[in-house]
């Protein structure tokens, strides 16, 4: 630390020896800069930090002297940090010291982030500091001001923050220039005066682009605080005088930074010296003639340009001398100023032009080489061309920006008439004229490619060239002028003449070019001639003589172009189209032309082209400009003539009738030229036919005549009466067009052209159209089946509603108003409610807030309409399973069965959606936006009448497809719209409910309630009208009734319930029993009715012919004990005894009608729970009732009794275990079987369910499947008939089959297995299951309009279920009959289609399968999950598993033939969530196998042996040979893929067999395991099969008693004569222990057998 303080104090004071000595260009006044050392060089001394207490900050301040960015902007937000914690104390005096030493060569660093952080913590430490730092403040003031001027916006912006932290107000900053004036000097000498980059920056660790680049941001910050200076004591005197600021402004490296090579330093020196000028600063003239103008005009400007223009204006308007006798250098100053205009603005500003055009005129004549006469000094011809050409070249330069070509060519012609007024070039005008002025006119006029140099920008050549004329005729001799512009009409002419051929490639591009040209010449005499007059206007001016001349040699070139472009067309028969052209553009463009002709030498110019040549030459390529020019002489005499002739030639020529120039015509005609030409009007609607029949080509006449302005007027003749006009007649063509299907595209397509392609058509068509009518017939359009023309129909819809808004007050209410009045009635065709819907909410939302409840009215139904929509299904009878879902329940069976209506016969739109559905579901969407206060009571009343009524029978079609025809199609689009109508229907009727403060009829304005309660009375007989409105009585007043409570009403309806038995109104009767139900089960009169009902139904008399008095009692009583035990409980016991015995005396029940059936079985539910615990022979006769009727059905058809079966067969079921009584269990015992075998006979009546919605039937399926979710078999007969109920569309049946399977096939299994051991015969997959399998879904099916998602998820759920069921048949089933079943599989081929669709399902390809860790793998548990979408996916995971772990082999094989996109992510799928599973599955099926193998065989001599290691997923399996020697061994390893991977098998240790014979049988068990459907016990049974056929016949060797010898082999050497067997070892050992070669038991000569 001590030697680094050292070397930087050393070289400080070098530095401070190396500048102070030098005055560096000053002279004397260069002392007052010589400091010891700069505070911005890099030498300087490093501050002393030792009397800082804090270290934090002695360690910031030491990283501050770092070298690296990083390190310093850490340190900088450190020293921020810890200034900021002490703001209160503020800074202790060292600190401050420290940071005032560092911080001007801080502020300067090359790191933007560094100098930020520095001009921050210095605004901090400023206003921490207070008062203290004032004395500090002038040694860093020059670095903090400078700072406000960095080039980096982020630096400049942080250090004026800081500042106005610091200095709150404008005033106090202004102050601090003004105060620290002195400072602000010297930091600025020295900055500009005597740094360079090598002394701002260390050469040893700094670039020299870095040490430049600080070089120039300290000088470019220095001037600008300079010239700030000036700015703020701009009129200070003491400022202006002042030597040290002359001495900086008049020093040489101050002045020859004009030249410098970076923008930024010259900007800033430009606009100091600009500014010094303008507060008269002394300067020395020859030293800034030199450095800005023979040094600096030939420096690239770039960047600077407009500073330094700026500062040469200032500089010649001072001292004009600099440019003549006080410029010394060897170059003329006339070459540098060439130069410099050459060069143009060098990208700057437009107003750098304007600033030249001053700056030439201002410089002494003597600076552009002028010759000396007549004591005046002149601008030469030669010094006007050079400067002209510098001129003409700076402008077209390349690099000159487009924005400043308009100020570019001002300045040129400016600058150029300038010259020509000069003296001494008046004489050289003409030349000066015919080389720069007539170019840029010629250039423009005729287009000549030897004069591209003189090419002007497009938006600017007609103004530069009229204003370039407007001032030559002024300014110039007229006669040469005339002379130049009769040129340019001569080479027009040449280049009419020699225009290209027709059989030419370029012919097209020669005519265009020639009308291009005339357009430009025309274009330049309107503009010449507007801004003459405006000119003359202005100033009050009169025609002079030369301009007369001039507008005369227009007229003549006019007339020549004119009469040399009709003889070329009579010589060339009309194919040079660009003299037609010319033609045209002077009869339309140049006013009063025809009368220049009359009186010219060739006054039937005009009528000889019309009369002789038009008719003529109609075929040729110029027959549209031909049409054209006749069209603009419609005032001359003699038009009718040729229009005669032309018209008649047209309409003889079907080719012309399809050409453009018929079209031009019939934009020109009025209704007298269709009045006086009969033919053409026959013609136009001839067009109209064609086009409606598929010529496209003729909507272009059709458009022509519509956009024609002359012809929507009513026809006049002279001797008739009116006729519509031709435009309205095209028009309602047209609409009856869209009304035929074989015109209905073609006049779509012109529909659709007239309203888009010109929407000033719109009006038109509002004015002789019905917009209704068309609006209709769109939206009718919009909702066919052909795709195109519905998307076009819906466009123009769209438009035509748009049209309604903007002619009517209420908008698309008038629209809607008038659509609404045809459709709520189902007159006409009917739109699509879709549309209607649309039509109704655009409406509303266009209405005016007061105008809104006249359209709501408008647009909704009246009662009659609602009458008329309703009652055909009012009137319909009920199905009788209605019973199940209506709170009317047993209503139903009391309906008079008439003969049922067809509602086949109403009117319904495409969709098929009556009348009434339409009005519901409109209603509904309309009753979003619209209150019911904003109706009329008439429209409420009705609303409130019939909408719930209607709102029941939709929801009557969702529970039941049977139950009406409201629509005729239930797609999923359509069940699901009709859901959420109902549901959104049913909170409205809620909303209404809570809205309404109290039911007083007596209000003026009706409620719901109070409309239902005076329906009441309105419920008579048993006709179906008065069971639905009972029904919907019932529903409301239930609504009602849990929201305000049934007590109110019960007072109301007390003599109707107490007269209940009697009344002949069975509806209304039930209706209000079911209302006042809960109420009445608390109550006296609930009891006594209880009572009553009781002892009616104990009096019926069966045996009577009419049913019904017995079915009404019955619904009463059920009506009134449903879900209320406590009422059924205070009846006496004895009575329900009674009762339940008369109700099952009924004779022969199974063929009682249904309703009686259905309500006896109920009444039975209900009162028997209360006598469960008495004894009787009644339990009999109930269970044998139940038994007998469900034995005696034999298909699904009537749910209603069977419905009422199950709940009395569950009743019973509830009432048994525990203390239960013993008599129903005794009887029940009995015929457990007979009811199970029936429940699973009635079961298999389900397989084929009805299409459509039925609730009753699912409500019954769902019941039936609880009570066969515990049954069980166990035999294969008993199940067969259930599998084809997998393959039911209701899920209920297909969870209760599966659920018998899953349950029933374990036991059968092992049963079949027994079975097949004994008889040795093969068993197989029932082919009923086998034929579930064959029709796989596919996810496809989802995007199929054809099915929906529910019945899509039920396919999927059916198809896994009947494998969850065929693998059901692996679980306890033998080794022999589960490869049985493999064999079965793989004959079919089904596995593949199961393995595809588990792909598909799991997302394998997807790159995002599903995560298989949210479910059970290893088992399926039915309906756990919430929807049947997961539970699908839960399913076909654990069959994916459940097939890897049955059929590894099956599907390793459709695995290995799956493509890449398929077979590694399948791979990576099932080694992360499938294969651990796999592996701990089959090692311990093994484990068990072992352990029944090892128990079966207990006295096995050499019993295998196995160990497991799960961890290693591993199986070591031996067999021992002998007690002293080791076992044979080996190991089976299944890997991370397994089964995709195959199992390996290894070697543990060898015994008995050859390392050869040893190998041979690893390969062989490997492959055991393989190819027998991956079983590691065939592969271990293997093993155990070659071992013991390897010791079959071994006996102990002789000599050692063993059977394995040391070398791990068995005896294998045999004596020839006693046939015993020894181990090599053993006998080597005898023979050399004995010295002998004999048999160790016979003693002959041993030889080997």
């Amino acid at each position: 630390m001590n030697k680094k303080f050292k070397s930087q104090a050393s070289s400080a004071r070098a530095a401070s020896s190396t500048f102070g000595g030098s005055s560096l260009g000053f002279g004397n006044p260069a002392s007052a800069f010589q400091t010891s050392a700069s505070p911005l060089s890099y030498v300087t001394e490093v501050p002393d930090l030792s009397a800082i207490s804090d270290p934090s900050i002695v360690v910031a301040f030491k990283n501050l002297t770092k070298k690296d960015s990083v390190t310093k902007a850490k340190a900088l937000e450190d020293l921020q940090e810890l200034t900021s914690s002490n703001a209160e104390t503020g800074p202790e005096p060292a600190v401050l010291e420290a940071w005032i030493n560092i911080y001007p060569r801080t502020s300067i660093d090359n790191a933007r982030r560094v100098r930020q952080l520095a001009h921050s913590l210095q605004g901090s430490l400023t206003v921490s500091s207070g008062k203290r730092i004032a004395s500090q403040l002038p040694k860093v003031i020059g670095a903090w001001l400078s700072g406000t001027f960095d080039s980096d916006k982020s630096v400049s912006r942080a250090a004026l923050e800081s500042l106005e932290v610091a200095f709150s107000s404008e005033e106090k900053r202004r102050a601090v220039w003004r105060l620290y004036q002195g400072s602000l000097l010297e930091y600025v000498g020295d900055a500009i005066l005597r740094h360079s980059p090598e002394t701002l920056s260390d050469e040893r660790n700094t670039s020299p682009d870095d040490a430049e680049a600080k070089h120039v941001r300290v000088v470019s910050t220095a001037l600008h605080v300079l010239d700030r200076l000036l700015q703020i004591d701009g009129g200070d005197k003491a400022l202006s005088s002042n030597e040290t600021l002359q001495s900086i402004i008049n020093a040489n490296k101050t002045c020859e930074l004009a030249s410098h090579n970076d923008a930024s330093i010259r900007r800033a020196v430009y606009k100091l010296y600009a500014d010094a000028i303008g507060q008269r600063i002394e300067l020395d003239w020859k030293q800034v003639s030199s450095c800005f103008l023979a040094k600096a005009l030939h420096v690239s400007q770039t960047n600077s340009s407009a500073q330094y223009i700026d500062a040469l204006l200032a500089i010649t308007r001072a001292r004009p001398s600099v440019w003549t006798t006080e410029y010394a250098s060897k170059t003329a100053v006339a070459r540098r100023l060439y130069q410099y205009i050459k060069q143009g603005s060098q990208r700057g500003p437009e107003l750098w032009w304007l600033h030249l055009r001053q700056l030439i005129k201002i410089i002494p004549a003597q600076a552009w080489g002028a010759v000396a006469a007549d004591s005046k000094v002149r601008l030469s011809y030669e010094a006007a061309n050079q400067l002209l050409n510098a001129l003409h070249e700076a402008v077209v330069n390349t690099d000159e920006p487009r924005q400043n070509s308009a100020a570019a060519w001002a300045t040129y012609a400016d600058i150029s008439f300038w010259i020509l007024g000069t003296p001494d070039v008046i004489e050289e005008q003409e030349r000066l004229v015919q080389s720069f002025l007539f170019p840029v006119i010629e250039r423009y006029l005729i287009a000549a490619s030897d004069l591209s140099q003189w090419t002007t920008p497009a938006a600017i050549s007609l103004s530069l060239c009229s204003s370039l004329m407007l001032k030559l005729e002024q300014t110039f001799p007229s006669t040469q002028t005339a002379a130049f512009y009769q040129s340019m009409v001569g080479r027009l002419i040449e280049t009419m003449k020699t225009s290209q051929p027709e059989s030419s490639k370029t012919f097209k591009a020669s005519q265009d070019d020639v009308i291009q040209k005339t357009r430009r010449f025309v274009d330049l005499q309107i503009a010449i001639q507007t801004n003459r007059t405006s000119k003359e206007e202005s100033e009050g001016m009169h025609h002079e003589p030369r301009t007369l001349a001039l507008s005369s040699t227009f007229i003549q070139g006019n007339i020549e172009i004119l009469r040399e472009a009709v003889k070329l067309l009579r010589d060339r028969n009309g194919k040079p189209y660009g003299a037609a052209g010319a033609v045209y553009l002077i009869l339309d463009k140049i006013p009063g032309i025809t009368d220049e002709i009359k009186i010219s030498s060739t006054p039937d110019l005009l009528s000889d082209l019309l009369d002789q040549q038009a008719p003529r030459l109609l075929d040729s390529p110029s027959a549209e400009l031909l049409i054209s020019i006749l069209l603009k002489c419609r005032h001359m005499t003699g038009f009718k003539n040729s229009f005669d002739a032309i018209l008649e030639q047209i309409l003889q020529n079907e080719a012309l009738r399809s050409s453009r120039a018929y079209r031009i015509l019939l934009r020109g005609i009025t209704n007298d030229d269709l009045i006086h030409h009969r033919d053409l009007e026959q013609a136009l609607v001839q067009d109209l036919n064609t086009a409606l029949a598929g010529d496209d080509s003729r909507w272009s006449v059709v458009y022509e005549i519509l956009t024609n302005p002359h012809l929507n007027q009513p026809l006049l003749p002279p001797n008739g009466s009116s006729t519509p006009p031709i435009q309205s007649r095209v028009l309602e063509d047209m609409l009856s067009g869209l009304s035929l299907d074989e015109k209905e595209g073609n006049a779509l397509k012109g529909f659709d052209i007239l309203l888009n392609r010109n929407a000033s058509l719109r009006p038109l068509l509002a004015a002789h159209l019905n917009l209704g009518s068309l609006l209709i017939r769109l939206l009718l359009i919009s909702d066919s089946s052909n795709e195109e023309n519905a998307d076009k129909a819906t466009r123009l819809a769209s438009l035509v509603k748009n049209m309604f808004a903007e002619q009517s007050e209420i908008g698309r209410g008038a629209s809607a108003i008038e659509i609404f009045s045809r459709q709520l009635d189902g007159a006409g065709e009917a739109l699509s409610i879709s549309s209607l819907v649309e039509i109704a909410g655009e409406a509303l939302q266009d209405a005016e807030k007061s105008n809104t409840p006249t359209v709501a009215s408008a647009l909704f139904p009246t009662a009659a309409s609602w009458q008329k929509a309703l009652t055909p299904f009012l009137q319909l009878q009920p199905p009788l399973a209605i019973s199940l879902i209506a709170p009317l329940q047993g209503c139903a069976f009391l309906v008079n069965r008439e003969r049922r209506r067809s509602s086949g016969g109403l009117p319904r739109d495409l969709e098929g959606f009556s009348v009434a559905l339409r009005l519901i579901i409109l209603v509904t969407r309309l009753l979003e936006q619209v209150s019911p206060e904003q109706l009329t009571d008439d429209q409420v009343e009705a609303l409130y009448l019939y909408y719930p009524q209607a709102l029941q029978l939709a929801n009557d079609k969702l529970s039941m497809e049977s139950a009406n025809a409201l629509w005729i199609d239930s797609t999923e689009e359509v069940l699901h719209e009709m859901t959420d109508i109902v549901a959104k229907g049913q909170k409205l009727i809620q909303s209404w409910l809570l809205d309404e403060k109290s039911d007083d009829t007596s209000g003026t304005k009706p409620t719901l309630i109070s409309c239902w309660l005076s329906q009441l009375s309105n419920i008579h007989g048993t006709s179906a009208q008065s069971f639905n409105l009972a029904r919907t009585f019932t529903s409301v007043m239930i609504e009602a009734a849990d929201l305000r409570g049934a007590s109110r009403y019960i007072a109301s309806w007390e003599a109707s319930l107490r007269a209940i038995r009697a009344s002949p109104d069975m509806m209304k009767s039930a209706a209000l029993l079911t209302v006042s139900r809960e109420t009445l089960a608390t109550i006296a009169l609930g009891r006594r009715l209880c009572n009553e009902f009781v002892a009616d139904a104990t009096e019926i008399d069966f045996d009577d012919p009419n049913t019904n008095n017995a079915i009404r009692r019955l619904v009463l009583l059920n009506l009134l004990t449903k879900g209320e035990d406590d009422l059924i409980g205070n009846i006496p016991s004895q009575r329900l005894i009674f009762l339940a015995k008369h109700l099952i005396s009924v004779g022969s029940f199974n063929q009682a009608p249904t309703g009686l059936q259905s309500e006896i079985l109920l009444a039975l539910t209900a009162i028997l729970p209360p006598i469960k615990d008495l004894y009787g022979d009644f339990w009999r006769g109930v269970v044998t009732l139940v038994a007998q009727y469900l034995d005696s059905i034999k298909d699904a058809s009537e749910v209603v009794p069977l419905h009422a079966a199950l709940r009395l067969h569950a009743c019973l079921l509830s009432l048994t275990g525990g203390d239960s009584n013993e008599d129903l269990e005794e009887e029940l015992s009995k015929v457990k079987p007979s009811i199970d075998a029936s429940l699973l006979e009635i079961l298999t009546h389900f397989d084929e369910t009805p299409s459509g919605a039925n609730q009753p039937l699912e409500i019954t399926t769902a019941l039936l499947a609880r009570q066969v979710q515990n049954l069980q078999f166990d035999g294969q007969e008993q199940i067969a008939d259930l599998y084809p109920l997998l393959s039911s569309e209701d899920r209920s049946v297909q969870g209760a089959a599966y659920g018998i399977l899953h349950r029933s096939l374990p036991s059968i299994q092992q049963q079949v297995s027994i079975e097949a051991a004994l008889s040795k015969t093969a068993t197989h997959l029932p082919d009923e299951l086998l034929s579930l399998l064959l029709d796989a879904p596919s996810m496809d099916h989802f995007n199929n309009s054809l099915y929906s998602t529910d019945s899509v998820w039920t396919n999927i759920r059916r198809y896994l279920m009947s494998w969850k069921v065929v693998f059901d048949h692996f679980s306890k089933a033998s080794h022999i009959v589960q490869e049985t079943y493999v064999v079965d599989i793989k004959d079919y081929g089904h596995l593949e289609y199961l393995l595809k669709f588990t792909c598909d399902m799991l997302r394998i390809a997807s790159g995002k399968p599903m995560d298989a860790s949210k479910y059970n793998i290893t088992d399926f548990t039915l309906d756990a999950e919430s929807s049947l979408e997961r539970e699908c996916q839960w399913l076909t995971i654990h069959l994916y598993y459940l097939s890897l772990l049955h059929l590894p082999s099956l599907t390793k094989t459709w695995w290995i033939e799956q493509k890449n996109h398929i077979k590694t992510p399948l791979e990576s799928y099932t080694q992360k969530h499938i294969s651990p599973l796999i592996i701990s599955a089959s090692l311990a099926t093994v484990s068990e196998w072992h352990h029944t193998t090892t128990q079966d065989n207990a006295d096995d001599e050499r019993p295998l042996s196995l160990k497991i290691n799960a961890r290693a997923s591993e199986a070591i399996a031996s067999i021992p040979i002998d007690a002293e020697s080791p076992p044979i061994s080996l190991c089976i390893s299944l890997p991370a893929s397994y089964p995709f991977a195959p199992a390996l098998v290894s070697s543990r240790s060898r015994v008995a067999v050859s390392e050869q014979k040893w190998q041979a049988w690893l390969r062989t068990i490997q492959g055991v395991i393989m190819f027998s459907n991956g079983s590691l016990i065939d592969g271990l049974l293997a093993f155990r099969k070659n071992v013991q056929g390897a010791l079959k016949g071994q006996s102990e060797c002789a000599i050692c008693y063993s059977v394995i010898g040391s070398d791990m082999k068995t005896p294998d050497k045999k004596c020839a004569t006693c046939k015993n067997c020894f181990h090599s070892a053993c006998l080597y050992r005898w023979f050399r222990s004995s010295n002998s070669s004999s048999c160790p038991l016979c003693r002959n000569a041993f030889h080997y057998a």
